[in-house]
């Protein structure tokens, strides 16, 4: 399965982008990110096969979401396989803050290839009241590194049981890079810190017998 980066983000672009930043949702991607995403999308379809099925999973905000979504249009064929024809939102892999705007009827609809839209899961939910410690006048990173390290230690393990019971389905995962430095240090050998460029890619493989997991390169780009 594979840990992905969300494109080049639109606070972090030119003056005249961030003058653009929509306030009401957390930041979209600029015209490089979805760039970076749509030949990220091409190139990995290449290295899994199509006769793989793919299983998109992002964090909940905004520029995963579209992440997933360019990575998909830079894949489509008749020959690329959706698991469910799905995006499945999962809150495990979010960022450790929370967006200004966090509920599910916020999300916008992305369009699959055939017109279908995605299925957002229940999973997504304003973490501003599930936060343990929380207050809600905390709008920056409100969450350790020991609670992050946690809840990204708990979904890569539950990845990595999913991908050993379903050998025909290749996760590709959207998130941010402090859930993939927290990953990278878990299952890397290299004892180097990880900084991981937008769109940048890690790879992880799963033993078949013991279900271990060990990341297989680090901070890929494929643009």
């Amino acid at each position: 399965f594979y840990l992905v980066r969300h494109g080049h983000r639109h606070d972090h672009g030119s003056h005249g982008e961030r003058q653009q930043v929509d306030k009401r949702y957390d930041v979209k991607l600029t015209k490089i990110g979805e760039y970076m995403a749509f030949k990220t999308g091409q190139e990995l379809i290449d290295e899994i096969g199509r006769d793989k099925q793919i299983m998109f999973i992002s964090s909940p905000f905004f520029r995963c979401l579209q992440t997933c979504d360019f990575m998909l249009c830079g894949m489509i064929s008749s020959e690329t396989k959706v698991y469910k024809n799905q995006l499945f939102v999962e809150d495990l892999v979010r960022e450790h803050a929370h967006p200004t705007c966090y509920n599910k009827e916020d999300l916008p609809n992305i369009t699959f290839y055939g017109g279908e839209k995605a299925t957002f899961l229940d999973t997504v939910h304003n973490t501003i009241e599930e936060f343990k410690g929380c207050d809600e006048s905390i709008d920056v990173y409100p969450e350790t590194e020991e609670m992050l390290t946690a809840r990204t230690k708990l979904f890569i393990e539950r990845t990595a049981q999913f991908v050993k019971n379903n050998p025909g389905i290749v996760p590709i995962v959207c998130t941010h890079g402090f859930s993939i430095t927290a990953a990278h240090e878990m299952y890397s050998d290299s004892k180097e810190h990880c900084v991981t460029a937008y769109c940048g890619v890690v790879k992880f493989s799963v033993k078949s017998d013991t279900g271990d997991v060990k990341a297989e390169y680090i901070n890929k780009r494929f643009y």
